[in-house]
């Protein structure tokens, strides 16, 4: 399907401005079920090549409220709508502060963002665009003519032929509300955890930590393709990256029939990484469960904020750090290395989307080195 087709019929809003508003993730319970998703959403998509300047922006509103309206880009007689992840990407194209823009209401948004794209740098860009109804088209990524894409179909595949589904599972046992964020897809990226529980990590003191890994892809140019290694806490669904391995963390550009290829290079790894021997690991974790990175909660919360964590997220964190250590592990410090990680993790836990929890869950996993 090419743009140039689309004869759309723009309505006003539906209620949310897209652009504006991020929506929340899709979750799944499956491999099939994110993969049927996946592959709908790519059989809809199409893309569309064009000069920067022959792009402009409308909406059908004329409310002067922020975020009442939706933002349209256009080309050609074509309108699609913006979504939050793909107005980011535009603005940043152009060379506006997307955050700044979405302050403003979109009936005096869409002319100045026209005139930026159509008087700035000349260069030619690639819509993703998506075909949701006879009247209507989304526009989910603005990228350059260089970018290579990778579908998150095709990773999501990979990880299902190639890894075996009697050793890799989503994890069980767990409360439904805290398996939600273990295979998902939102407007950035899909995200697949899976843990194999044959050969749990043991240290006293904590309680069994499982294997795991876990894989993503951005089909709308939000990152790298990748597979990492994780630790599960089965007793509240934390999440620890903390790299006790040298398989660790693969990475690939987006590049055609990248993720066959890397599937079948990171299997071995998988495999020897989930059948090693656990001591290293829990040798790592009891260093982090003894190791005090500060005396009182003052100490701690300047620790956490030298490390790059903001004052509000650390205090909540050390918070939920002692909710962790009355609960899993007692008579242990709530400063430790290893319960300052989970105190994060559990905030982690109540991010909207999964990028935002991985973010920071890997940022909390690098805190393990202080155990060293």
């Amino acid at each position: 399907m090419q743009a140039a087709e689309i004869n759309t019929n723009l309505n006003s809003s539906k209620g949310t401005a897209a652009w504006v508003n991020r929506p929340g993730d899709h979750s799944f319970d499956t491999i099939d079920e994110v993969l049927a998703h996946t592959e709908k959403t790519r059989d809809k998509s199409f893309i569309s090549e064009s000069p920067l300047e022959h792009l402009g922006v409308m909406t059908t509103g004329n409310s002067l409220r922020p975020g009442a309206d939706d933002l349209y880009v256009t080309k050609d007689g074509m309108a699609a709508r913006f979504n939050n992840y793909s107005f980011g990407q535009f603005c940043s194209i152009i060379g506006a502060r997307a955050s700044e823009w979405r302050k403003f209401p979109a009936a005096l948004a869409q002319v100045p963002l026209t005139w930026l794209a159509q008087n700035g740098e000349r260069k030619d860009v690639k819509l993703l665009l998506s075909q949701e109804d006879v009247a209507e088209v989304e526009c989910r990524a603005v990228n350059s003519s260089s970018y290579g894409r990778i579908w998150n179909h095709d990773l999501v595949k990979a990880v299902k032929d190639h890894v075996d589904p009697a050793a890799w599972k989503v994890p069980q046992d767990i409360a439904f509300h805290l398996k939600k964020g273990f295979i998902t897809a939102n407007d950035c990226k899909v995200f697949v955890f899976l843990v194999n529980e044959a050969n749990p990590v043991v240290v006293e003191g904590l309680p069994p930590l499982y294997r795991g890994f876990y894989a993503w892809n951005s089909e709308v140019g939000d990152g790298t393709c990748g597979i990492a290694e994780f630790l599960l806490n089965k007793v509240c669904a934390n999440r620890a990256m903390v790299g006790t391995t040298s398989f660790h963390e693969l990475n690939i550009r987006h590049t055609s029939g990248a993720p066959d290829r890397w599937m079948r290079d990171a299997v071995p790894s998988l495999h020897s990484y989930v059948n090693a021997s656990t001591a290293r690991t829990a040798e790592m974790l009891q260093a982090s469960r003894t190791k005090k990175v500060a005396k009182d909660e003052k100490g701690a919360l300047e620790w956490l904020q030298n490390r790059g964590f903001a004052a509000p997220l650390a205090k909540a964190a050390l918070e939920s750090a002692r909710e962790e250590s009355r609960g899993a592990d007692p008579n242990s410090s709530p400063y430790s290395v290893w319960n300052i990680i989970q105190g994060l993790t559990a905030e982690a836990r109540e991010k909207m989307n999964n990028d935002d929890r991985v973010d920071l869950e890997r940022q909390a996993g690098k805190l393990m080195k202080a155990a060293a």
